[in-house]
């Protein structure tokens, strides 16, 4: 699918409205990467993060439904922001996720 919308920043690239919304200390990465929303998020880490090993979402499956389309992403995005490590991720009031790695 890879249907997300993302931007990657080196540590010296985040604008100044990101920088100063988050409460995490950047000096020990070198890049965030800042996703639209909870459901980009969740999108990005089931077709090329976390979970992009367990299942090919982008294969032909001879006539049976594709899984990526009945998976709630917008649940899997809440879900995530509820076990993730909050010293490197954070959702912003506006919705955007930002993730530093």
């Amino acid at each position: 699918m890879s249907d997300y919308s993302a931007r990657t920043y080196t540590i010296d690239e985040i604008p100044a409205n990101i920088k100063q919304k988050i409460d995490i200390d950047t000096d020990k990465f070198d890049s965030c990467t800042v996703f639209d929303s909870l459901e980009d998020f969740a999108i990005y880490e089931v077709d090329d993060g976390w979970y992009s090993g367990c299942v090919d979402l982008n294969v032909d499956y001879h006539g049976a439904p594709n899984l990526s389309y009945y998976i709630d992403y917008k649940a899997l995005g809440e879900a995530l922001s509820q076990t993730w490590d909050e010293s490197c991720n954070c959702v912003l009031s506006d919705g955007r996720v930002v993730s530093f790695y």
